[in-house]
């Protein structure tokens, strides 16, 4: 029907920036020259960004911002915040991005980590932060590695659990030798293997790098570059497998994997097993190596890939993806869980061409811009700088291109170019990354360098045109009519009557927010002071208010601006009107502060008749494939505007991830959910939209 959400005295003082509507200065650029800026302060660094697909096709963008921030943009190329938000809001410089790391919590959220910077004292810090944007720990987050002299050297994964799992190295704080220290958290940022987390391998020999992925039995796999004789000066890579209590499964002092390599990625084979993929003795070509729970290993391939700037994803139930630049080329190839490559047939090494300029122009790995790739069914996206070297003064593109599953590039020979640098020494892509959306397209967010760095995003079609949705607000319009205009409120304090009228022209219900503000004579804002109360309007409907305004405030005398706005709150502002009224000097300022608003309710449309609360039509929710050893897709179909939320549950009714917690208007939906990490067993699909609530269940079987 109609909900109130409270509010506090003390938020009554926001920024004008809240106020006015993003939806209106922001969408989509649709040209190479054009782009949309996240964040372009001059006066600060802004670099080094990470970005996390959100489940509604926004994306979640954290980088370098005065310590670190971050910003949300929706599938319109919105940006849900009017400046970036930062990350630990107590303790601004906290943490820099450049060895901040962000990953799915696996519910619905990010986990995002980083080093803390010397002034801020040693350790680590750590924040989650939800689908909606809010901050889940706090003004400062939380410290995961207490005992570290400001790690660089330190991995984090989910645990799949709702907690997670972090790695380390004690190198600079502890007396020789180094040694890898893991810990586990739960989804509220405590440590559970205490303080100072387990140590991995107690060897005299130093260890440094670690690296960390799920077994998917509530335990953990580790790696990391070990000296231990034979292998110094260079170094091997040796692993641990640590069950959910945080005691090792293999050997006491690990199992060795190779020796000399430069770069190592680990992956779970959704059996309690371990994919390495990793360039052992310093090869240009990679290796890859599959390893039982037991620390066995199954199999091991070469020259699936090449270069340190390689990618492993997992993609469809059994097939990981890789991508890599090779000679002047992107490329990309498709493994199984056996061992078998498919690209550009079965049994081939060669792998396939995703972008290849030919001429002088190739792939730029070196200074930062190493390309970034990502999966989502069905297809396979890569984001590449490509760089020409004929001339003194290098010219660049940015690339996107995208694969289906059986190698076939979407986007033309040369992918989509996103971005074009004419000729110019100075004027650099940076740092770059790649999300995928559910509407066959994906966003790339990068650095942006002229003169300034700045963080840049464009959206890219699947048929490789440049662009996205275009946002149309529905046709809701809000009308304010003050009575006894002129209208002057004394020093001492008054207040005022007016009229608030809303109309849904459209066709079906809408959920509306209405809620007021007013702009004081300073452009200082006060507000919201009416509402904001949501309410679902039947269509074609129109609801006149009258409403009262008490005003005892101790502000500066002058002309004030009481501002009606409906839309939803605070962001989208799809009407708005306003009118004035003027506060007098005097020498006595009210006693009180009173801003309250009371007058004729919103709970109902009129007389006897409530407002419609749920949808049209039941909801209903199909589930594919299932039963299933990882991903799902969830499919459902809002007849109307409505605030959805859909939830994971265990067969004991524990939550598991919350997928979706906001307003989605009418269409069709796909929500994509990871359950490689869980244990195989039967869980609960809950989705409620509009007050209508269907539930399924889903089946994990490994």
């Amino acid at each position: 029907m109609m909900s109130h959400r409270p509010k506090c005295l003390a938020g009554l003082v926001v920024l004008a920036g809240l106020l006015l509507s993003a939806l209106a200065s922001a969408q989509w650029p649709t040209n190479v020259h054009d782009y949309l800026y996240v964040s372009n302060n001059d006066t600060l660094w802004e670099c080094y960004p990470h970005t996390l697909p959100y489940p509604d096709n926004s994306t979640l963008a954290v980088f370098n911002f005065y310590g670190i921030a971050y910003q949300i943009i929706d599938q319109y190329g919105q940006l849900l915040f009017s400046q970036p938000q930062p990350v630990t809001p107590g303790d601004i410089l906290q943490g820099n991005g450049v060895n901040m790391q962000v990953i799915d919590d696996d519910r619905g959220g990010a986990l995002i980590c980083w080093k803390k910077n010397p002034s801020q004292g040693p350790g680590n810090g750590a924040q989650r932060i939800d689908s909606l944007g809010n901050l889940l720990w706090g003004p400062i987050g939380k410290e995961i590695l207490p005992w570290s002299a400001n790690n660089v050297q330190y991995a984090v994964c989910i645990d799949g659990q709702g907690g997670f799992f972090v790695a380390g190295s004690t190198e600079g704080i502890l007396p020789a030798p180094v040694l890898i220290r893991v810990n586990h958290f739960d989804a509220f940022g405590n440590p559970t293997w205490g303080d100072s987390g387990v140590v991995v391998c107690p060897t005299s020999y130093n260890k440094f790098y670690p690296k960390v992925t799920p077994d998917g039995h509530g335990g953990v796999w580790v790696t990391w570059e070990d000296e231990r004789p034979p292998y110094n000066p260079y170094g091997a890579t040796f692993m641990q497998r640590l069950n959910a209590d945080g005691d090792p499964e293999l050997s006491y002092n690990g199992e060795f994997i190779c020796e000399r390599a430069y770069f190592t990625e680990l992956l779970p084979d959704g059996y309690g097993g371990l994919l390495v993929h990793t360039n052992a003795g310093g090869s240009p070509a990679n290796t890859i190596y599959r390893y039982n729970p037991n620390g066995n290993l199954i199999w091991s391939r070469e020259q699936f890939s090449w270069s340190a700037h390689a990618k492993m994803l997992p993609g469809e139930p059994g097939f990981y993806y890789l991508g890599y630049p090779k000679d002047q080329a992107i490329r990309a190839q498709k493994i199984d869980l056996e061992g078998n490559s498919y690209w550009p047939f079965f049994g081939s090494r060669r792998g396939v061409e995703l972008i290849n300029l030919g001429g002088a122009w190739a792939p730029q790995t070196w200074d930062d811009p190493e390309p970034d790739f990502a999966f989502k069914s069905p297809n396979f996206y890569s984001l590449a700088v490509f760089a020409n070297y004929s001339t003194q003064r290098y010219s660049r593109r940015l690339i996107v291109q995208a694969t289906d599953t059986s190698g076939s590039v979407l986007m033309g020979e040369d992918g989509s170019t996103i971005g074009w640098i004419f000729d110019e020494n100075d004027i650099y892509f940076y740092h770059l990354n790649i999300c995928p959306d559910n509407r066959q397209g994906a966003t790339a967010v990068f650095t942006f360098t002229q003169g300034v760095d700045d963080i840049c995003a464009k959206r890219v079609n699947l048929d490789g045109s440049i662009g996205g949705p275009v946002y149309v607000p529905p046709e809701v319009t809000l009308s304010l009519s003050p009575y006894g205009a002129p209208i002057q409120i004394p020093a001492t304090g008054g207040s005022f009557d007016f009229n608030v009228s809303v109309a849904n022209a459209e066709p079906g219900p809408q959920s509306v927010d209405i809620w007021t503000s007013c702009l004081q004579p300073d452009s200082s804002w006060l507000g919201p002071l009416m509402g904001p109360y949501s309410v679902v309007f039947p269509g074609n409907w129109t609801v006149s208010r009258d409403r009262t305004q008490e005003f005892y405030y101790a502000g500066s005398p002058g002309i004030y601006t009481y501002y009606g706005y409906a839309g939803n709150y605070p962001f989208e502002i799809w009407s708005a009107d306003s009118f004035q009224f003027e506060l007098l000097p005097g020498d006595n300022s009210p006693h009180i502060l009173d801003l309250s608003n009371r007058g004729e309710s919103f709970d109902t449309l009129m007389p006897g008749s409530e407002v419609p609360s749920t949808l049209t039509q039941a909801v209903s929710v199909q589930i594919s494939p299932n039963p299933s050893n990882s991903t799902f897709q969830f499919k459902y179909v809002l007849p109307s505007p409505a605030r959805v939320r859909m939830e994971i549950f265990d067969i004991a009714g524990r939550l598991i991830s919350t997928l979706i917690d906001r307003k989605q208007n009418a269409g069709d939906y796909t929500v994509r959910f990871e359950g490689s990490a869980l244990p195989s067993g039967i869980y609960l699909l809950r989705l409620e939209a509009g007050g209508e609530v269907a539930v399924g269940k889903i089946a994990i079987i490994k």
